[in-house]
């Protein structure tokens, strides 16, 4: 009972280091120094967003989740990340996931992008995890009686399913 609460404490710290480390547009930068208190990779990826999704998600269902819905709220912030990828990714609509957000010098800064511009690359890994998150996320948001934001999440894991199989496959 003493180590499975403390396997508990870990995983809330590490959750909470995650939620506080979350940027407003729903993602967390690739690479952080700590040390330094610097974001040191600005890029963004979708497969890291689906990710922490996950990781809330289980928390959830792990029992974890405290009343205030804190991990449910970041892990949606996430969620419109990744549909976001979707959305924005350049090129053909073909309900894939882009990678995310590339971060430069020179990039146009014609919208709320700044720095970064919506990446054109759509990886098999950054769109499983998007869709698995997705589909863990539309569970949740069922759960917390959420059913848009669930229909809306199941919608997209499907368009990016359908995506795998006709572009990717």
């Amino acid at each position: 009972a003493a180590s499975s609460m403390r396997y508990k404490l870990a995983a809330l710290k590490g959750a909470d280091y995650l939620k506080n480390r979350q940027e407003s547009d729903g993602a967390w930068c690739n690479k952080y120094d700590e040390k330094e208190g610097l974001n040191i990779d600005l890029d963004k990826s979708s497969s890291q967003a689906g990710s922490v999704i996950m990781a809330f998600y289980k928390l959830m269902k792990m029992g974890w989740e405290d009343s205030s819905h804190q991990y449910y709220d970041s892990a949606k912030n996430a969620a419109n990340y990744l549909i976001a990828c979707i959305d924005n990714k350049p090129g053909t609509q073909n309900g894939l996931a882009g990678a995310g957000k590339e971060y430069g010098a020179g990039f146009p800064n014609t919208d709320d992008l700044g720095a970064y511009r919506w990446s054109d690359w759509s990886w098999v890994s950054d769109n499983c995890y998007s869709y698995i998150a997705l589909k863990c996320l539309a569970d949740w948001a069922n759960i917390n009686g959420d059913t848009t934001f669930a229909v809306q999440c199941n919608n997209y894991a499907e368009a990016i399913l359908s995506g795998i199989n006709t572009v990717l496959k």
